[in-house]
């Protein structure tokens, strides 16, 4: 597997992962609103749900750069010194 297709599968799981949380924050306010009969009518609930998803799906956009570039940085260091081919570790 060459590097360019493991940072983008390493970005598709970290986007699945988004998403869950997103569908999870949704479902969780949804159910905590409901359950201790908070004062909220059901539309301008949804239209804050809404705008939190908005959010997270920014929040991703915005951040995924940063985070490849700590990951990149971390796996460039683990390669450096694991060679995959013997288990080795190089410079010893």
């Amino acid at each position: 597997m060459d590097r360019a297709r493991l940072n983008m599968l390493i970005e598709r799981e970290v986007h699945k992962l988004m998403s869950q949380i997103g569908e999870h924050v949704h479902d969780f306010v949804h159910v905590y609103v409901m359950r201790n009969k908070l004062e909220l009518d059901r539309p301008t609930m949804l239209k804050v749900l809404e705008i939190v998803k908005l959010a997270i799906q920014d929040g991703f956009q915005s951040k995924i750069a940063f985070f490849n570039e700590g990951v990149d940085k971390s796996l460039e260091e683990f390669t450096l010194q694991e060679s995959p081919l013997d288990g080795k570790k190089k410079g010893k």
